[in-house]
């Protein structure tokens, strides 16, 4: 099983490690993931199967590029067929050719970083119009997708831009810090105060209607991060007791597991190749997941 100390409810899970774009944030750095192949059919089912014994109720398909599986149509109808809130985060760029595939899902998130130029410096020229052409056929379809942009030094200035983009739709957006301590390209860090002020602009944007789908009181807590590093680990909690005066306790390691290209199960995505992180290796058909 995953963990023998609690019954995950939501699975993050890395179908592939293979990916449309190259974009110059991206966390997963999967030139670096061992496995030359992506997990067969079989041991996708077999891990949902896992995963729904252990009390596993939301599964959010991840990669790479989740649409580049030609069997991911397959996948999203097993994972429906075993009555799991199924969510789909993608690039977008294979939508319009994945229609049928991607109809049972029951939340989409499309990532996108502002506007063409914004966009394009960190995803690649030319993405931002196939993604608003996968947004486009989305939408048509009636999906209904959150759009998701990650905060850099290149998009600093987008909100207002992102939600034009997102009210011509009827949709929602959300930006996200960094998935991990910092991002492959260092001049796409932003400093301190840098990130800080962001939270601050994003909290007023919201105040004033615009379409973000970011709590007030999450946005909040950003403004007024006091550490002078991003991740607070338990360890540092138990060691500064006051610290449960300003942060609510995390619920990831509570509620969450997060499965890789590899195999290798966390319960944190902050916490991916982390040294004192124990893994069993890939899952095969036949062997239960261990993390």
């Amino acid at each position: 099983m995953f963990n023998q100390g609690y019954l995950p409810l939501n699975l993050d899970f890395h179908i592939t490690k293979r990916c449309s774009l190259k974009c110059a944030h991206c966390y997963a750095n999967l030139e670096s993931l061992k496995n030359n192949q992506d997990y067969s059919l079989d041991e996708i089912k077999h891990i949902v199967d896992q995963a729904y014994a252990m009390g596993v109720r939301w599964i959010r398909l991840l990669g790479g590029e989740p649409l580049i599986r030609n069997d991911v149509g397959e996948i999203i109808r097993y994972i429906k067929l075993k009555k799991i809130f199924c969510e789909l985060n993608t690039n977008a760029v294979l939508i319009p050719r994945k229609l049928e595939e991607i109809a049972p899902v029951d939340a989409i998130c499309i990532s996108i970083d502002g506007p063409r130029e914004e966009n394009d410096m960190i995803r690649g020229k030319g993405s931002f119009d196939q993604i608003m052409a996968g947004i486009e056929a989305a939408v048509g379809a009636g999906h209904t997708p959150r759009l998701h942009a990650v905060v850099t030094r290149h998009n600093l200035y987008t909100i207002e831009a992102m939600n034009l983009i997102a009210s011509k739709y009827g949709l929602r957006f959300n930006y996200n810090h960094c998935a991990l301590e910092e991002y492959p390209d260092a001049s796409l860090n932003l400093t301190k105060e840098e990130s800080r002020e962001f939270c601050r602009k994003l909290l007023e944007a919201k105040k004033k209607g615009c379409r973000i789908s970011n709590s007030a009181a999450c946005i909040r807590l950003m403004s007024k991060w006091p550490f002078d590093f991003n991740v607070v680990s338990y360890d540092y909690v138990e060691m500064h007791p006051e610290v449960k005066k300003f942060l609510p306790e995390c619920q990831m390691c509570n509620k969450a597991v997060y499965l890789d290209a590899d195999g290798h199960v966390y319960a944190c995505p902050r916490r991916w190749k982390k040294r004192d992180q124990h893994t069993r290796g890939r899952p095969r058909k036949g062997m239960e997941i261990h993390g």
